[in-house]
C-alpha cells in the first residue's frame, strides 16, 4: 500500500454538518432552478425523436461512467472520513484505475453503437458525451474527496456555476441554432471546467501520487466491490427502462418518458442532498455508536416524509398542466407519464435512505441484490406494460411509469425490512399517518385548483400543507428547531416561540 501522504501533519477542519446542508441545499436549490430553465428550453428546440436520442445516449454512458468509477466514489469517502490523510493518499491510484477503465467501458459502448446507431446524429452524441464522461469521471474522484473530509462548500459553488455556465450556453446555441450539437459541445465545456476546478481546490490540501498505484490497486479493488456491485445495479434499475422502451416503443414515446424522467430525477434533489451529506457520519457512527446512528436514520427518515408527501402529490397534482407549459403541446402526454411518478417520488425518498444506510453499515452486499432484483423486474415489466399502455392509452411511457411504481415500492418495502426494522414502531407510525394526512389535505384544496395559472395551485397548496403540519402537530423538536432558525433569518416570527 501507498505510505499515507503528508504524515505528521494536522486533520483538515470538517465543516459543521448544518454549515453543509446549507451549503448543499443552496445550491441544489439554485441548481434545480436552473435546469429547470434548462429543461423549459431544450426540449422545445429539440423535439421528442432528438431529445430520445440525447437521453438514449446518456442513459449509456451514465451505465458506463458507474462500471468506470469501480465503485471508488463511497471509498473515498469512507476512507478520508475515518482516516483522512491516509485515504487522500488514494487519489493518485484511483484516477489511474478509473482511466484503465474507462478505456474498457467505451469499447463496449462503442461497439453497441455499432449496432443500433441509425443516424449519424446519434453517434456523434455518443462520442461528444463520452468525451464530457471522461472528464467527469475524473471529477467525480475529488468531489468524493471533499465529500469525505466534510467541506461541502466546494462541491456546492462548483455545481451551481458549472450549472449556470451549461443553461446560458446551451440556451445562447440553441437559438443560434446549433441544435443538439450545441448541447453535446457545452457539456463536454462544462466537464473540462468542472475537472480544473476541483483540481485546483484539491492541489491546496493535499498532493497526488501516482508512482505506485498498482501496489493499492488490490485493496481498493476488494473494498470498492460492493460499492461497485450497489451503484451499477442502481444506475442499470435507473436507465434500463429508457433501453427497453426504445426497444419497444416509438421514438416519441421515449421522448415523452426521457422529460417526465428528467423532472422526476430533479425533485429527488432534497433527499439526495441530505443524504450526501450525513453519509459520512452514518458510517463514523456505525463504528462508534449504533444508538446514535439508529436515532440519526429516525430523523433522517422523518425529515425526508415531511418533504417527499408534498413533493409528490404536488407532482401528481399539476402534472398534466405543467408538461405542456414546460415543454410545449407536443410534450403533453408527458404530463400523464409525470403524474404517475409523483407518488414514485415518496417512495424513492426511502430507497436513497435505505441504499445509504447499507452501503454505510456494510451491508452494501444485500442492497446489491435487491437492486440487481428491481432491475431484473425492470425488463419484463416493460416489456408487458410498454405495449400495453401503448395500445391502451396511445402512450408506451406510461407503461414504463407504472412498471417504476411497482420496483420502487418493492425496494421500499424491503428497505424498511433489512434496513431499518426499528422503524416499525407505533411513534413513526402514527407520525408517518400525520404527514399522509396532511398531504391530503393539500391535494384536496389543489384539486380544484389545478388547471389555473400555475403558481396558484402551487402556492395555496404549499400554505394549506403548512398549517395542516402546524395543525397536525406533525414536526419534533429538531425540525421545529430548524424551522424556528430559518425563518428568523428572512425576519418571520417563530411560529413555535414560547
Amino acid at each position: 500500500m501507498i505510505d499515507p501522504i503528508e504524515t505528521g501533519e494536522p486533520e483538515i477542519e470538517r465543516s459543521p454538518v448544518r454549515k453543509n446542508v446549507l451549503h448543499m441545499m443552496s445550491s441544489q436549490l439554485i441548481t434545480w432552478v436552473i435546469a429547470t430553465i434548462a429543461a423549459l428550453i431544450i426540449p422545445r428546440f429539440l423535439g421528442p425523436e432528438t431529445l430520445g436520442e440525447f437521453r438514449l445516449a446518456t442513459s449509456l454512458w451514465l451505465i458506463a461512467a458507474t462500471l468506470t468509477s469501480l465503485g471508488t466514489t463511497q471509498f473515498l469517502q469512507l476512507e478520508i472520513a475515518r482516516h483522512q490523510r491516509e485515504g487522500l493518499s488514494f487519489m493518485g491510484p484511483v484516477l489511474v484505475m478509473r482511466t484503465l477503465a474507462f478505456v474498457a467501458s467505451a469499447a463496449v459502448v462503442a461497439a453497441y453503437v455499432w449496432v443500433t446507431a441509425d443516424t449519424a446524429r446519434f453517434v456523434v452524441i455518443v462520442v461528444s458525451i463520452g468525451v464530457a464522461t471522461l472528464f467527469g469521471v475524473w471529477s467525480e474522484g475529488f468531489m468524493a474527496a471533499f465529500v469525505g473530509l466534510e467541506r461541502m462548500s466546494i462541491i456546492a459553488l462548483a455545481g451551481a456555476v458549472g450549472k449556470l455556465f451549461y443553461t446560458v450556453a446551451v440556451i445562447v446555441l440553441l437559438i443560434a441554432g446549433a441544435d443538439v450539437y450545441g448541447i453535446v459541445a457545452v457539456t463536454v465545456l462544462t466537464a473540462v471546467g468542472g475537472m480544473v476546478y476541483m483540481i485546483w481546490h484539491f492541489r491546496r490540501v493535499s498532493t497526488i501520487r501516482y508512482v505506485g498505484w498498482r501496489s493499492s490497486a488490490g485493496r481498493v479493488l476488494r473494498t470498492s466491490s460492493t460499492f461497485m456491485a450497489v451503484a451499477v445495479a442502481l444506475v442499470c434499475y435507473q436507465q434500463i427502462d429508457l433501453i427497453v422502451i426504445s426497444w419497444v416503443a416509438e421514438k416519441e414515446d421515449l421522448g415523452w418518458y426521457s422529460a417526465a424522467d428528467t423532472l422526476f430525477g430533479s425533485l429527488l434533489f432534497p433527499a439526495t442532498v441530505l443524504l450526501g451529506v450525513i453519509f459520512p457520519m452514518l458510517g463514523r457512527l456505525h463504528e462508534s455508536d449504533p444508538a446514535e446512528l439508529r436515532a440519526l436514520i429516525s430523523r433522517t427518515f422523518s425529515i425526508l416524509a415531511v418533504i417527499a408527501v408534498p413533493v409528490g402529490l404536488g407532482t401528481t397534482l399539476v402534472a398534466r398542466d405543467f408538461a405542456p407549459l414546460l415543454y410545449g403541446e407536443a410534450f403533453r402526454e408527458t404530463g400523464s407519464v409525470l403524474a404517475i411518478l409523483g407518488p414514485v417520488i415518496m417512495l424513492t425518498f426511502g430507497t436513497i435512505l435505505f441504499g445509504s444506510v447499507a452501503l454505510a453499515t456494510d451491508r452494501g452486499r444485500v442492497w446489491v441484490l435487491v437492486m440487481f432484483g428491481a432491475a431484473l423486474l425492470t425488463i419484463p415489466l416493460d416489456l408487458v406494460l410498454v405495449p400495453w399502455a401503448n395500445g391502451r392509452f396511445g402512450n408506451g411511457a406510461i407503461g414504463g411509469a407504472l412498471a417504476y411504481v411497482v420496483t420502487e415500492a418493492v425496494q421500499f418495502v424491503i428497505g424498511v425490512w433489512l434496513m431499518a426494522p426499528f422503524l416499525l414502531n407505533r411513534s413513526t407510525a402514527w407520525r408517518t399517518v400525520r404527514i399522509v394526512a396532511a398531504g391530503g389535505v393539500m391535494f384536496a384544496a389543489g384539486w380544484p385548483l389545478r388547471h389555473l395559472f400555475l403558481p396558484v395551485p402551487v402556492v395555496v397548496s404549499t400554505l394549506v400543507y403548512a398549517l395542516a403540519v402546524v395543525a397536525f402537530q406533525v414536526l419534533g423538536e429538531d425540525e421545529r428547531r430548524m424551522v424556528g432558525n430559518v425563518v428568523a433569518r428572512v425576519g418571520v416570527r417563530n411560529p413555535w416561540a414560547g
